[in-house]
């Protein structure tokens, strides 16, 4: 879903680069606009530690109460452990184990939160201007509930290849709250990688349409083949497949289905995104002409989701693209 070669540019947050990392991310954070950034601050203090704790607490004058409550729960650690040798039988070398990897696992999933967030904070700057003027429609900062919802699926991301994806979800959050729904977020937390790669095939290979800067609906045109004899596996597509992202909830259980147009008039047009270009297909019928595009339509969640993929053209797909939709009286442009 994300291009790998990029994903390994940065170097994740550690301890001895904290002041460098402070002063990136101020850096960063400066010349976004202030309703992003309240709410950068807002989503990073509450995720990462290592990678932001130091300027979101210079931001908010809480140095000394971040440092107390990291105490603290060091502190709690170490009497949970004694309190239980005391009371069950066990020896205390066999309590004391099961603690520290108890703390173990709490250290592993915060590394994985400090790496997201260090990963967001790099790809906020190259979001379009669009991607952060907001929108009024939705509230202006991340709710407390799609926080929890996020924290809960992104502590366990350990690969650098789903790390990059979360980082690419979070970062489009921040910049306009409302992009992604708790759902979208949930169904991204199960998936391994070999299914985001799966969908990020799909995504490339589909058309986009967009309204203000979101994407709305996504659809994989069969142009005549059916989906149940693996027509699509020369394109990377097999049945089985699309089954997989089915069952993940991201492509609808129609397999045939698809989306009908109705043209006024000769010349009129529509529009939509396709491996990373903006398309415009001009109707060259008669007028009160209706047009069906069969073929695979995506979840709402489905499409959220296909604006963190970087799209990977297929040359072929899209010349046999072309060639259908002139079949149909539409006449395929770079718009």
């Amino acid at each position: 879903m994300v291009d790998e070669t990029a994903s390994h540019d940065a170097q994740e947050p550690n301890e001895s680069g904290l002041s460098q990392i402070s002063e990136v991310i101020l850096g960063q954070v400066t010349g976004l606009p202030a309703p992003v950034q309240r709410t950068f601050w807002k989503a990073f203090g509450r995720l990462a530690t290592s990678a932001v704790d130091v300027p979101a607490a210079y931001m908010e004058g809480k140095v000394a109460e971040i440092r107390a409550t990291s105490d603290a729960r060091v502190q709690v650690i170490k009497t949970s452990g004694r309190a239980i040798a005391e009371q069950i039988e066990a020896p205390p070398a066999y309590v004391e184990a099961a603690s520290v990897k108890y703390a173990e696992r709490i250290v592993g999933k915060q590394k994985n939160l400090d790496a997201i967030a260090h990963k967001a904070v790099n790809e906020l700057p190259l979001l379009t201007p669009s991607g952060l003027k907001g929108d009024p429609a939705v509230p202006a900062e991340i709710s407390d509930d799609w926080l929890n919802t996020f924290e809960a699926e992104a502590e366990n991301m350990s690969s650098d290849y789903m790390r990059t994806v979360f980082g690419k979800l979070l970062a489009g959050e921040v910049a306009r709250p409302g992009t992604f729904s708790r759902r979208a977020v949930k169904i991204l937390g199960q998936m391994e990688t070999r299914e985001a790669e799966i969908f990020a095939r799909f995504s490339s290979l589909a058309v986009q349409f967009c309204s203000d800067g979101q994407v709305v609906s996504g659809l994989l045109m069969t142009m005549g083949d059916q989906v149940g004899k693996n027509a699509l596996r020369q394109y990377g597509l097999d049945y089985g497949s699309l089954l997989t992202l089915v069952e993940y909830g991201l492509v609808l259980a129609e397999l045939d289905g698809g989306q009908q147009f109705q043209f006024e008039d000769h010349g009129d047009d529509l529009s939509f995104f396709h491996s990373g270009k903006r398309y415009r297909c001009v109707y060259e019928g008669p007028a009160k002409g209706v047009v069906q595009l069969y073929g695979l339509m995506t979840s709402r969640a489905g499409a959220e989701l296909m604006q963190l993929v970087t799209p990977l053209p297929d040359p072929q797909y899209t010349a046999r693209l072309e060639a259908h939709l002139k079949t149909l009286s539409l006449k395929l442009d770079e718009a």
